[in-house]
């Protein structure tokens, strides 16, 4: 074990804060993280002097604004006279870090070669830059994996531990900031070759699948991966480019393993390729990067969402996010490693940032499991191609509302981090499942003429889907079925949902028939199962049997850019609806012809087609819609959110918490400790005031007291029965952050 080193007679930073272990084990935080990245070195000081007084400041305010880690970036410096590491000035800062008693999370890699070793240091290896630049982001990325590369990586590695890894402040590395490596070049196309025969084992199996004639392995190559009979080539290579990061995520994780095996690393991607799923190389597999961590984290930038919708993007789709990264990191906790503090530069349209969208950022996150944030970044910048842009402070260093903001959360995490760290959501009993084929198989159907729609429609549908259940306090559970799934994994959700999945794998067709024969409920909307794993389409759609699921099979499908008006005949399947109810559907309709024991729910208003159909199979219930129900209620369609939710409910799920008045905006979830009581996040996220009771769906125990942990004033609540009332005021915008106990 590495020497422990004193400060003032405390062992290591905050040892309440980080276990202590008498053997060599990962040491994990205890606490909320809650800092900012810090890139000071990208300025070129006039003399130490001026360096020192800049860093003094900062690092004083930094402290003063309640944050607790720091993540210097980048981390080191380069004397281009002797070609050496020059750590005088990285020494400074760790030191004010240390005096300070913050936390050190240096990030070690990045996109950009310069933040970690300089340009001459890549010049001098021969080939190690791209071959192919018109396929990168930027002419001077490197090759990672060259064998001269990852050794220069390995030495950047070693010395940063030889020199920090004992530092009382370390507590861990950021040791990929956003991967997203896409090459074509010597190194991996032979790779994706070796992938390609690993998948298909034999050239007459890719042939057949690809729609290709190749003689030989050698005459595949990614740039000639378009072909109009078949997607699959381009669909390969995005699979595998997300293998790939996944690869190089590993050898980093192992090649610092090697020389630190105590301190805890992370990789943040850009969100993943569900929430980001626009197709370029920052589209990245969260799944595939995150086994090689211990604390999964992304990029979050609610920024990208404004600067295509041209509006902020809304607190639902915030929580959709969080969520999707909770369950990628799997029984990791997650981080948001770079959370936007302000718009992108002073120039360019882009989302500013208020003390209200900070504020709900961090609680939003701490209350779907997130167990840290680090914003990007402490002062805006005042050059470059962001220029006033970005910073939690002005200019001149001081706190900016949204600073504030981020001070006022952090004062609540200096007394209470430890407490709501340790704190677990809620299970879900709902969950989405969402195949990256169909995903991907959407970026093709773009390329044509007259389907910029379908690229976006299976993001849409899932999200529309969330939105529903968002709404309705429904804790949701996204589970991929482009990764193994069992009947175990589905048996601990009363409903699955199947939005716009075009991609069905008979695996997963027969685990969803035996998940619905004892007792579970599936609802699938159109296109939902039309096309297998290879991108052939099935001739009996739903395919892979899921016809007898649904009792229910599509003879056509349509898609025109209108709604279709439904009327729902069957009313006591579901609660809360009164008889009459009609909604509509957007964009996709199909004709279903009614097997043995299919039951019609809902009819097309036009030609009293059945639209919504439902097979009781053994114990449980499979729906099939006619039209998508999730993407339709994504673009505003309203009636069809209660079709989604009351689906829900139907499955006996119960719904968070109950509000009085029908509140919309306000999200309740609730989290359990061992032996401490509940922490409950009330959030409000509508523009309007909440004054109303709350019920908390649930066996709890009797709880004597109850406190706003915000503001610590006590709340008036009581028990009844299985639902706990909680009288409360919610301001606009505003949180409270309940302790039960």
């Amino acid at each position: 074990m590495k020497k422990i080193i004193l400060i003032n007679g405390l062992t290591i930073l905050h040892l309440f804060l980080i276990n202590i272990c008498t053997s060599a084990q990962t040491k994990m935080p205890e606490t909320i993280i809650y800092g900012t990245v810090y890139n000071v070195f990208h300025d070129r000081y006039a003399s130490d002097d001026i360096y020192k007084s800049v860093v003094d400041k900062d690092i004083r305010a930094i402290k003063d604004a309640n944050m607790n880690i720091i993540m210097p970036f980048p981390f080191g410096q380069w004397d281009v006279e002797t070609k050496k590491q020059d750590w005088k000035r990285t020494d400074y800062l760790v030191d004010r870090i240390e005096k300070n008693k913050l936390m050190l999370f240096p990030i070690m890699l990045k996109s950009t070669h310069r933040a970690y070793l300089p340009t001459w240091k890549w010049l001098e290896i021969e080939d190690g830059i791209r071959e192919f630049p018109q396929v990168s982001t930027s002419t001077e990325d490197v090759k990672y994996m060259h064998p001269e590369i990852k050794k220069a990586i390995g030495n950047y590695f070693e010395t940063v531990v030889q020199r920090y890894g004992n530092s009382p402040a370390l507590v861990g590395y950021n040791i990929w900031n956003e991967p997203h490596y896409e090459s074509i070049d010597e190194i991996t196309i032979p790779k994706f070759r070796k992938w390609l025969k690993e998948k298909y084992f034999t050239l007459t199996e890719l042939n057949r699948v690809w729609a290709e004639d190749y003689s030989s392995w050698d005459q595949i190559t990614p740039l000639l991966r378009r072909n109009w009979e078949s997607s699959m080539a381009a669909i390969d290579w995005d699979l595998f480019r997300f293998d790939n990061n996944g690869d190089i995520a590993k050898w980093c994780y192992n090649t610092m393993r090697k020389y630190d095996d105590q301190h805890f690393m992370t990789i943040n991607p850009v969100g993943s390729v569900i929430t980001n799923p626009f197709q370029n190389n920052w589209s990245v597999d969260g799944r595939q990067i995150a086994p090689h961590t211990d604390v999964f984290g992304i990029s979050f930038y609610p920024d990208k969402y404004y600067n295509t919708h041209r509006k902020p993007m809304p607190s639902w789709l915030y929580n959709c996010i969080y969520d999707v990264t909770r369950c990628d990191a799997g029984d990791k906790p997650y981080f948001l490693v770079e959370a936007q503090t302000n718009q992108q530069n002073g120039f360019g349209l882009f989302q500013f940032l208020s003390y209200d969208d900070i504020h709900l950022m961090s609680w939003l996150a701490f209350a779907s499991n997130c167990k840290g944030i680090i914003f990007w970044k402490w002062k805006p910048f005042y050059r470059g191609q962001q220029a006033f842009g970005r910073g939690l402070t002005t200019v001149r260093g001081e706190l900016a509302p949204r600073g504030q903001a981020a001070k006022d959360v952090g004062s609540v995490l200096k007394k209470y981090g430890k407490l709501l760290h340790d704190a677990k959501i809620k299970p879900a009993e709902t969950a989405i499942m969402f195949d990256i084929t169909a995903l991907l198989k959407s970026f093709e159907a773009v390329r044509d003429p007259g389907s910029s729609q379908a690229a976006n429609f299976i993001t849409q549908s899932f999200e529309g889907t969330y939105k529903s259940l968002w709404m309705n306090n429904i804790p949701v559970d996204v589970i991929r079925t482009d990764m193994p799934v069992t009947i175990e994994m589905l048996k601990k959700y009363k409903i699955v949902y199947l939005p716009f999945q075009l991609v069905i794998r008979k695996p997963v067709a027969n685990l969803l028939k035996e998940y619905v024969a004892q007792g579970g409920s599936v609802v699938a909307d159109a296109h939902t199962g039309i096309m297998d794993e290879f991108d052939f389409g099935y001739e009996i759609s739903p395919g892979a049997g899921l016809n007898e699921l649904f009792a229910a099979s599509r003879l056509d499908m349509y898609a025109h850019q209108k709604y279709f008006n439904i009327e729902l005949t069957d009313e006591k399947v579901f609660k809360n609806i009164q008889p009459g109810f009609t909604y509509s559907g957007i964009n996709y309709r199909e004709k279903l012809k009614i097997e043995n024991g299919g039951e019609v729910l809902a009819l097309f208003s036009e030609n009293r087609d059945p639209a919504l159909v439902v097979n009781h199979y053994g114990q449980g219930n499979a729906y099939l819609s006619a039209v998508p129900l999730g993407g339709t209620y994504y673009n505003g369609e309203n009636a069809v959110g209660k079709i989604i939710s009351n689906l829900a409910l139907n499955a006996g799920v119960s719904p968070t918490a109950v509000l009085d008045n029908e509140a919309t905006g306000v999200t309740v979830k609730v989290h359990s400790t061992e032996n401490k009581g509940i922490v409950v996040y009330l959030i409000n996220t509508s523009d309007n005031d909440y004054n109303g009771s709350i019920s908390l769906n649930g066996v709890y125990p009797v709880f004597e007291s109850a406190v706003n942990l915000l503001n610590e004033e006590k709340i008036e609540f009581k028990n009844n029965g299985n639902v706990l009332n909680i009288d409360i005021k919610l301001m606009a915008k505003r949180s409270a952050v309940l302790w039960l106990k």
